[in-house]
């Protein structure tokens, strides 16, 4: 349910109690991944229990997603990168992405910012 809030325009799929389920399934709409990361290597924030030491990228997530029939997802903010949200949100601007996304926040942020992480396709934050 919490992707089907991001896209509003994908509806709530009931199957029928007398329809086949491959049918059904058939006839869904395109599968969302709900949570994923992207990073580059060893950047985090200091005191970060855990700091990858390989990135995971754009490209990477399109490949396994695509080969699965997905087309669209929502991007989550890494613990280990703290509240700098810089490369989510330059993600979350590539036009060829169908994405959405969730951001860490500093507890002052300011109303005014909410408004602009929504304009640029923020629907959630994360807090850690």
């Amino acid at each position: 349910m919490y992707a089907m809030a991001m896209f509003p325009s994908t509806q709530v799929h009931r199957r029928p109690a007398s329809a086949p389920v491959d049918l059904f399934l058939a006839q869904r709409q395109t599968p969302v991944d709900c949570h994923f990361h992207i990073f580059v290597a060893r950047k985090g924030v200091s005191g970060s229990r855990y700091i990858p030491s390989y990135s995971s990228l754009l490209a990477n997530w399109q490949q396994v997603a695509q080969a699965s029939g997905v087309r669209r997802g929502v991007l989550v903010q890494p613990s280990f990168l703290g509240t700098d949200n810089q490369l989510l949100l330059q993600t979350l601007a590539n036009p060829e992405a169908a994405l959405r996304g969730v951001v860490v926040l500093a507890p002052d942020v300011q109303p005014s910012m909410l408004v602009v992480l929504h304009q640029r396709g923020v629907r959630g934050m994360r807090l850690n």
